[in-house]
């Protein structure tokens, strides 16, 4: 047998490592005495080898030898407290950089060095398309803003310590103007293990902001197209309404109406308003279109009208919506031509059209137009004679009127929201 020289335990004479501690055993000694074996009194034995053990191989000594640490194992022990150390260090410096009131001192420094992309990095903005970095960066360099040049942090009202913190901040302007303003501030869980105070976007930010364009239109806040999805209920005849998020301050809408110049202008997003682009200029060919619809609707409704028509024969030149207003003006003009039994007309021409469009208040984002025409007609007229007896004469005239009307988009096309129309008798 084969005594380790590490742990002095016992191996087989052809081992060559140490089956207990793995240490090489090639050329090692054996070191077990081999010692005669004595017979017992009054016994015939065979002689025996008795294996007499090294002193200080025992197990025992084996697991005492175990329990003493090697230069290795003290040095691995050693470096791993070094690390734990590091460890809650740097946990300590993270958790005293990310406190509320370090938070607030990082932003401020910020605003004041105008670094918008920082500030906006720490600050809580929602999602939406219209709420990215790039525009609000854009929107911060345009806007008047004060340029602080010192401040002090005090805290604000109470709030709960655990997620969120309130501050007021006095400051000093770079042209030594003093003010002050609150910043409140909530803790975010996202992405970070100690969670991260971010400054809440209250006053920066105008939610359901409404935006009125005419129906049909296509429109672009900053660029980026107003969808069906940000549709919603009108708040304006003839009208699209959108609701959008943005921050407050400047924008800049584009609107692209049929018949219609495209609309390009700025407009001012403050919570609890809307904008409404109602200034928009025909272009030449809307011009001659509204023109030939004004015609159109001219000859057909003075027919339907000296036939006692009803409305549903000229119906389809309105808009739906608007239809039981129009079917009053349409009434008003039956009784017109109507009301003078002595007078009856019977033929009308009209010529020498001008159109002239116009904004009209009441209908705002509609195209409006007045439309002058001159008329010859012709008409019978009956005298009463004695015993009821009647004397008609055909009589002609001439004359000068006009007819004007705002239009509506169904979609497909334009046609009447709103019509005024006099009997030429």
């Amino acid at each position: 047998m084969l005594l380790c020289p590490n742990c002095g335990m016992e191996n087989e004479d052809e081992a060559k490592f140490c089956e207990h501690c793995g240490t090489k055993l090639e050329g090692a000694t054996i070191h077990l005495i081999r010692q005669k074996g004595e017979q017992q009194q009054g016994k015939d034995t065979p002689d025996t080898e008795t294996l007499v053990r090294k002193p200080g191989a025992s197990k025992r000594d084996y697991k005492e030898r175990r329990r003493r640490w090697t230069r290795l194992q003290i040095v691995v022990l050693a470096e791993l407290a070094c690390l734990i150390l590091v460890v809650v260090i740097l946990f300590g410096i993270a958790g005293s950089r990310n406190t509320a009131q370090a938070s607030v001192k990082r932003y401020l420094r910020a605003y004041s060095e105008e670094n918008w992309s920082k500030v906006y990095d720490m600050t809580g903005y929602s999602e939406g398309k219209f709420l990215q970095k790039a525009r609000f960066i854009e929107a911060m360099r345009s806007s008047e803003i004060p340029k602080i040049a010192e401040f002090e942090i005090k805290d604000g009202k109470k709030a709960d310590a655990g997620t969120q913190k309130n501050f007021t901040v006095e400051y000093t302007t770079k042209d030594q103007k003093s003010d002050t303003m609150e910043l409140n501030l909530t803790k975010q869980k996202r992405g970070s293990f100690f969670g991260t105070w971010k400054v809440t976007s209250d006053g920066q930010v105008v939610k359901d902001f409404c935006i009125n364009v005419p129906a049909g239109a296509s429109a672009t806040v900053d660029g980026i197209a107003l969808t069906d999805s940000e549709k919603g209920k009108s708040k304006a005849d003839g009208m699209d309404s959108y609701y959008v998020t943005l921050f407050t301050g400047s924008h800049k809408l584009q609107a692209a109406a049929p018949w219609f110049e495209v609309y390009d202008t700025d407009f001012y997003a403050v919570q609890d308003k809307e904008f409404t682009a109602a200034e928009l200029q025909l272009t030449e060919k809307g011009k001659s279109a509204i023109q030939a619809k004004l015609q159109k609707a001219l000859e057909r409704v003075y027919k339907a009208a000296m036939e006692k028509k009803d409305f549903s024969e000229v119906s389809d030149l309105f808009l739906k919506e608007y239809g039981d207003a129009c079917k009053k003006e349409y009434d008003y003009l039956v009784e017109g031509m109507h009301d003078d039994e002595m007078n009856t007309l019977n033929q009308v021409t009209f010529t020498d059209f001008n159109c002239e469009p116009y904004n009209d208040s009441a209908y705002p984002g509609m195209p409006s137009a007045k439309l002058t025409f001159a008329y010859e007609m012709q008409y019978t007229n009956s005298y009463e004679l004695w015993g009821n007896h009647t004397y008609d004469i055909e009589e002609g005239g001439t004359g000068n009127s006009y007819m004007s009307a705002s239009f509506g988009y169904d979609g497909k096309t334009y046609k009447l929201a709103s019509m005024n129309i006099e009997s030429v008798l």
